[in-house]
């Protein structure tokens, strides 16, 4: 493709990207391939925009129960995207139970079918997540089809889930939760929950899965170190390059926005950019994932049971990986005041009243901490 055509068709000159996004998974929960290539022959760079809870479109499909449709996009993502963005089959089977946050829906698609091509083809009944099975899954889904598929392919009934649950322990717990429902959903929801968890109960249960397992010994808590100083560092480099990227590539652009974005536990920072109206949501700028900050060794300490934190002042602490995330979050916040001191976002044309903040998860719950009031 010459560079022309790259520039009229980059995702971020698309004034219709979230229509054409939805139209996409309409195609996608539908099965509708024709559909599909229509959009593909418009906006063939779709490929590298995939609503980002997904990896890339396989998996929605697979999420879908469309397995012709999964088999297609996969066929194409071997030729368009990286191998690094290629979903592996367990990655796949593991969506086929249902996506995490409902960009598609299995309504239209049979999900057992998804299911049984991949175990045929090579996926392990085990899948590749540490402390978490494909039955683990199907049993959090709801899936009794999948369950009784997994149970007998020869899945581990007693494998142990990260919490220590077995699954027919996390079976029974959900049947128990549906049976004592708060009213948040219609009489027919609540029996229809009911009646997959019993069924997943019932599967589990005639295969003769444990219910208690032996609890493991327990391990010498570990400790990381993780230094603030050097996340801040990091950090305030990334963000530098960010906005001096920016000036250059779209010097004509008049900045609504500056937002960052973070869940500690996921360990990384997004940086994004809007022209137009902002709705308070780093996710919704015009250019979102404009930069995208990882701190591996914050994740590697939240997967301890102890983290040594050298705070921004020098000062050390251990506790908890979870009791510092506030102080992830004021890391942050610090950077941008900082740079914001210094003058970093004059190389910008910003729009007066113009907003520069960070939308945290978890430690913020999800509220955009605005540095700068509209004028």
């Amino acid at each position: 493709m010459d560079a022309k055509l790259r520039a009229q068709m980059t995702l971020k000159a698309w004034p219709e990207r979230t229509e054409t996004t939805l139209a996409m998974l309409k195609a996608i929960e539908n099965g509708d391939i024709v559909k599909t290539e229509e959009i593909l022959s418009k906006f063939p760079l779709i490929d590298h925009w995939v609503p980002y809870s997904a990896e890339c479109w396989s998996e929605l499909a697979a999420a879908a129960g469309q397995l012709e449709l999964m088999l297609f996009w996969r066929k194409r993502e071997q030729t368009t995207r990286s191998a690094r963005k290629q979903a592996s089959l367990e990655s796949l089977l593991f969506c086929a139970m249902g996506e995490d946050n409902d960009h598609v829906r299995s309504t239209e698609g049979v999900a057992i079918r998804v299911a049984e091509y991949l175990l045929d083809h090579g996926a392990s009944i085990e899948g590749n997540i540490k402390d978490y099975s494909p039955l683990h899954r199907a049993v959090f889904k709801n899936r009794p089809e999948i369950v009784e598929l997994l149970i007998r392919r020869g899945a581990n009934l007693s494998r142990r889930y990260v919490t220590g649950e077995s699954a027919l322990q996390i079976a029974k717990r959900l049947l128990m939760e549906a049976e004592q429902n708060d009213g948040g959903e219609s009489a027919s929801q609540i029996a229809r929950r009911i009646s997959l968890a019993s069924e997943c109960v019932k599967l589990l249960e005639q295969a003769g899965a444990p219910l208690e397992l032996p609890k493991k010994p327990e391990r010498p808590k570990l400790v990381r170190t993780v230094d603030l100083r050097q996340s801040a560092k990091k950090l305030a480099m990334k963000i530098e390059q960010a906005v001096r990227s920016f000036a250059r590539k779209h010097h004509r652009e008049t900045v609504t926005a500056i937002a960052l974005a973070s869940v500690p536990h996921e360990a990384y920072v997004m940086v994004s950019f809007d022209t137009g109206k902002f709705e308070k949501s780093p996710w919704d700028c015009t250019f979102d994932e404009f930069a995208y900050v990882k701190f591996p060794d914050w994740r590697q300490a939240h997967e301890l049971n102890l983290m040594r934190l050298i705070d921004v002042d020098g000062k050390e602490s251990v506790k908890e990986p979870d009791a510092f995330c506030s102080r992830f979050k004021q890391m942050i916040v610090g950077v941008l005041m900082d740079l914001e001191r210094k003058g970093l976002f004059d190389l910008l044309t910003t729009a007066k009243g113009c907003q520069i903040g960070v939308e945290m998860t978890v430690a913020g719950e999800g509220k955009f901490w605005r540095l700068r009031k509209g004028e």
